[in-house]
């Protein structure tokens, strides 16, 4: 009744991501949920395994994730039941023993092993440990050779090598090095893009974003962004572009929550991300028609712009679509002008003291953008008449689009704040 299809739409576009047969991790219930129901009620991408890192700790989930669930097969993994049972191996303590990196295989056997030299004395007795926190993965190239594109065949390395973080290695990630260990390239893996940086346990040199998932794979990735993972630009294009749905964010009379605004962030991220990487590769047209897709999908009338939207103005100016860009910064100034001012307002500011370091801080990025695209002209007065806008100087009048005006204003406004 709500003509809101946003969780079924959205949970598609997760399990869409993903290869025949993957494996995704995810983490939240936002993430979860909706991917279960679109599988258990819809029947759709049932060749997709989702593992919940959060219910991976518990051994009745485990032992769900070892069974095969609608098409998709078990987790590959060598653990046994008695070895991960409630009480056991909950919490496997990181002892560093080798300083080069071992082989994921012979740590997660090490783990396994009832050997007393492979356990450690502690609090509550005698218990595995692991021995490093250096790991390395080999990689079978004859089977990766069937996904990795072809312009990445000369980067494909013998081995992936990372470091996990902390001082211990909780049964979730006990189970993903298991899986790792286990999978030998025979099937995609995937982690959310909400899962956070700490379950992607040291892996995110190895990241592709081929949707709204990374993909592990087996050669470095770098970033121009400074943000997780490369872009596969061709993956992403068909799925953000041609074939994702989003369940109604493009109508401004629906009614959208603050679960569903808050998701919008990464979706519009994700949008500026590829055409980023599409400018990037000279391919300006599909960089402009991405950026199109995105605010006709998530229009300000239906979800606020956030710090997120400053790159989707970015990327319009430099792949030659000026007036798109200038609109989306008028929008934006005028927002984030108006939330400064009512931050500023507040008599005890401590409240507030986060919201206005945040408004400050887009619209200090916004003053930058428009000095950097040399849109504003300070020997001009900016003025408007009967619903018009113009420029004048020497008492001679131009008349200029709205967001020329806005801009213009916004940027004296911003300096008389300084």
């Amino acid at each position: 009744r709500s003509g809101r299809f946003t969780a079924l739409e959205v949970a598609k576009n997760y399990l869409d991501s993903c290869d025949k047969d993957a494996i995704i991790f995810t983490n939240g219930d936002n993430d979860t949920f909706p991917l279960w129901y679109a599988q258990e009620v819809e029947n759709y991408r049932t060749d997709v395994k989702v593992v919940n890192l959060s219910l991976f700790n518990t051994s009745w989930y485990i032992d769900q994730m070892k069974r095969a669930t609608y098409d998709a097969k078990p987790i590959p993994s060598s653990l046994t039941e008695k070895e991960y049972r409630t009480g056991t191996r909950d919490y496997t303590l990181i002892q560093e023993r080798f300083k080069e990196h071992v082989d994921v295989q012979d740590v997660v056997k090490f783990i396994r092993s009832n050997s007393a030299k492979a356990k450690i004395r502690t609090s509550a007795g005698m218990k595995n440990y692991c021995p490093t926190k250096k790991l390395k993965l080999k990689v079978d190239r004859s089977k990766v050779l069937n996904f990795v594109p072809e312009k990445y065949h000369n980067k494909i390395v013998d081995e992936l090598k990372w470091n996990i973080k902390g001082n211990g290695i909780y049964k979730n990630k006990l189970m993903v090095l298991d899986i790792l260990a286990n999978f030998n390239w025979e099937r995609p893996i995937y982690f959310a893009i909400t899962v956070g940086r700490d379950n992607f346990m040291g892996l995110e040199n190895y990241f592709q974003l081929e949707g709204l998932a990374y993909r592990l794979v087996p050669y470095e990735t770098k970033s121009f962004d400074g943000q997780t993972g490369t872009v596969e630009v061709e993956k992403m294009y068909d799925r953000l572009v041609n074939n994702f749905n989003w369940g109604g964010f493009s109508n401004s009379d629906l009614y959208f929550d603050e679960t569903n605004t808050r998701m919008v962030m990464n979706f519009r991220n994700n949008y500026s991300r590829l055409a980023e990487a599409l400018h990037q590769d000279g391919d300006n047209m599909r960089a402009i028609k991405t950026l199109d897709k995105c605010m006709n999908e998530f229009p300000r009338e239906t979800v606020n712009y956030s710090f997120f939207a400053i790159p989707i103005a970015d990327v319009y100016f430099k792949a030659g679509a000026k007036e798109k860009g200038m609109n989306v910064l008028s929008e934006m100034s005028e927002d984030f002008m108006k939330e400064y001012k009512f931050f500023s307002s507040f008599s005890d500011k401590q409240g507030v003291k986060q919201n206005l370091s945040i408004s400050t801080q887009i619209l200090a990025s916004l003053f930058r953008l428009i000095q950097s695209n040399n849109l504003y002209q300070s020997d001009y007065d900016y003025i408007k008449e009967n619903d018009l806008f113009y420029k004048e100087k020497n008492n001679e009048k131009t008349e200029v689009s709205k967001s020329e005006f806005v801009i213009n204003n916004f940027v004296d406004e911003f300096l008389s704040l300084q």
